[in-house]
């Protein structure tokens, strides 16, 4: 960055210049902290709207700190709900001590981390199948992130695979499969 003044027939004090250096120095710290919000706030609304189900929770009490929109809205749950909740609250095959297994790999820095599949519980009962990765982040005071996508359809697309080779492989008669290429 450039910075100088112009308005003076004579040279400028040593007490100018470093004022003005100072003045350049403030624009520039003022500069950077926009951009870094800039990006933070960028961050932020995508976490935010993502269709993957995004959990904040706090490494010690295991209570949720932050939920985004995507999953708040396939819980349905509110915020205010589900920050008196853990993930176990969630995950109804689990137990305390099931949870506190599978998590020790992260907080004893043996994983970076933890991939399983297993259900969630929506406010209205139902289950959903999940995919769920799990990371300990070392803030202040560290927290437990999960991207959790939903898999129903992956998993009923592979049943239904299943089904369709087993027809084939019983099938009597012979069966030609062809792809054609579009051109």
């Amino acid at each position: 960055m450039l910075a100088g003044v112009g308005n003076k027939d004579s040279g400028y004090t040593d007490l100018e210049m470093e004022s003005l250096q100072l003045i350049a120095n403030e624009i520039w710290r003022i500069v950077q902290r926009r951009r870094t919000e800039n990006k933070v706030t960028r961050f932020s609304r995508v976490l935010e709207h993502s269709l993957n189900e995004i959990y904040i929770f706090d490494s010690e009490t295991l209570r949720f700190v932050d939920v985004n929109r995507g999953a708040r809205t396939n819980l349905e749950y509110s915020m205010a709900e589900l920050q008196s909740m853990t993930p176990l609250d969630l995950k109804p095959e689990f137990s305390a001590e099931s949870f506190t297994t599978l998590i020790e790999p992260l907080r004893s820095g043996k994983e970076q981390e933890v991939v399983f599949t297993t259900v969630h519980r929506r406010k209205d009962q139902t289950m959903y199948p999940v995919e769920v990765h799990l990371q300990l982040m070392e803030e202040e005071p560290p927290v437990f992130v999960a991207i959790i996508r939903d898999i129903g359809e992956r998993l009923q697309m592979e049943h239904e695979l299943r089904k369709l080779a087993l027809a084939v492989e019983q099938s009597p008669e012979s069966i030609v499969i062809t792809i054609s290429r579009p051109r």
